[in-house]
Order: structure tokens, then C-alpha cells, then sequence
């Protein structure tokens, strides 16, 4: 018998299990492109930072604690290549029996550094190349160095995006909100930023610009974490972000990558 997604996590916590089947970690808001679409943000930071490794480490310790499994961990920016610490990540990653797998994923404009050909190799672990075609203009000598080096590797090409809007407010009804959170892929991707997990990219990044006025649907990830705050937080409704969105099923396809001038200044679109 299926059993719902309510009734799987109710059973995982009774077995003193909770099993995560992703998450994505934001490393970095440095990023080497400035896509005026970006589904992450990236294109409103004016002043850019890569997060402490240390602070990123120390969050899945605490998730260690509560969580059995996480089927699959992607590190994601801004652009990984361009965070100085990602041999330390990776390596501290891979030594967590409950990660299964860990995706890096790159726009193929930054190649890829010789320390990182060691780490890559290991099983438990590959490389998305978001291939974005001329934009992507290290992605031949990419392609080349991860097939030479043996590293598992999935070259996607994208020349659409689902297009979430601007930053404004959507004035949805509380209806038409719960009914985009539940048809929404992104909705799935959560987000691990600065001690906190989210439900999605776009609601980290809108807190993390100061764009929500302290209304955003998180986690603390701190000692107070139990497995039934989890429970919890993957069964909610909605989250505030999404009044800020596209309605899931009305959103279009637009081109990818399309590039703005640097900065997309946040006060422009911010309700």
C-alpha cells in the first residue's frame, strides 16, 4: 500500500528515522554570470559573500543528529567553482554515511580547479553542467577534463526557463497560494542558508536580501531541532514567498541565461 508523503514521515519517526530526499546547500552569492531570470536571487546581490565553511559544516552536524538519511545533497550558488572552500565541503560531505549523494552543479564558465580532480572521482559524487550554450564558454574544456578524469557528470542544456515573475506581490488569495505551493517542483528543493532551512531557493534568497520584513516560512537549525519540527515543517501549506510568485500553473517558458546589467537593483521590484 502508497502511503502518503504525511503518513511515509509519521512512519520514518516512528522507526527513529526521518529521511530527507534532498536538499540543496547555497554556498555562495558570487556567481559568474547575472541571469535577469534567476530563480536563486543571484541577480539582485549588489555586494556579494561566500558563506563560512564552518557555519555550513556545522548545520548538517546538527541535522546529523536528527536526520537518517539525505538521499540527495547539491551544492549550488551563485556558482560552486567560484567558492574557495568547496574541497572542504566536499571532502566533509562525503565522510557523512547519511548524505548517499552530493551533485555539484555549474554553469560551465569556470573550469575546474586540479584539487578538486581527486574529490570529484569519489562515488558518491558527480557534477551537473547547466549548459547554457555560448554563455557556458568553458564548457568544451569542462566536458573534457571531467571525462578525462573519470568524473561522473551530466551535461543538461537549457534553453528554457519557467518564469516566476518579479519580486512584487501577487495579492493571492490564501486558496490560490496553498494551491501553487502544492504544484510547484520548486516547492521541493529545500533550501539549507545560514542556519536556517527553507522551503525553496527563492524563499531563502528573498530573506536573505531583506525582502520578506522577517516573514519568512523557516527552520532553525540549532539545537532545538527535533524530528518532529521537521515532520512539521514539510507538511506545511505554504510559505510567504510564494505571494511573491507566478502561480505555479500559470507560469511561462522564457528564454535562459538572458543577461542583465549588473546589478538588477532589489528596490526596483520589491513590494
Amino acid at each position: 500500500m502508497l502511503l502518503s508523503p504525511f503518513a511515509a514521515t509519521r512512519l520514518l519517526v516512528s522507526r527513529r528515522r526521518f529521511i530527507m530526499p534532498y536538499i540543496e546547500i547555497a554556498l555562495t552569492e558570487y556567481c559568474s554570470l547575472r541571469c535577469r531570470d534567476c530563480a536563486n536571487l543571484m541577480q539582485y546581490y549588489t555586494s556579494p559573500r561566500h558563506y563560512p565553511s564552518d557555519s555550513i559544516l556545522h548545520d548538517i552536524e546538527i541535522l546529523e543528529v536528527v536526520v537518517g538519511e539525505i538521499t540527495m545533497c547539491r551544492l549550488l550558488g551563485g556558482e560552486p567553482f567560484l567558492y574557495p572552500h568547496l574541497a572542504e565541503i566536499v571532502r566533509a560531505l562525503i565522510a557523512k554515511p547519511l548524505i548517499k549523494h552530493i551533485q555539484i552543479v555549474t554553469n560551465g564558465t569556470i573550469p575546474l580547479r586540479r584539487d578538486m580532480y581527486d574529490i570529484l572521482r569519489n562515488q558518491k559524487v558527480s557534477v551537473q553542467i547547466s549548459n547554457y550554450g555560448e554563455k557556458s564558454h568553458h564548457i568544451n574544456e569542462l566536458i573534457t577534463v571531467l571525462s578525462r578524469e573519470q568524473i561522473s557528470t551530466i551535461n543538461r542544456f537549457f534553453d528554457k526557463w519557467e518564469d516566476y515573475g518579479d519580486l512584487t506581490d501577487k495579492k493571492l488569495s490564501e486558496i490560490e497560494v496553498e494551491h501553487s505551493y502544492n504544484n510547484c517542483l520548486t516547492a521541493q528543493c529545500k533550501t539549507l542558508l545560514k542556519g536556517r532551512l527553507y522551503s525553496c531557493p527563492r524563499s531563502a534568497h528573498m530573506d536573505n536580501l531583506g525582502l520578506l520584513s522577517g516573514e519568512a516560512d523557516s527552520l532553525a537549525i540549532d539545537g532545538t531541532l527535533s524530528r518532529q519540527m521537521l515532520m512539521d515543517f514539510y507538511n506545511i501549506k505554504f510559505v510567504t514567498a510564494c505571494r511573491y510568485c507566478v502561480p505555479a500553473d500559470n507560469r511561462r517558458e522564457i528564454p535562459s541565461a538572458v543577461q542583465a546589467e549588473k546589478p538588477v537593483y532589489q528596490e526596483h521590484l520589491a513590494p
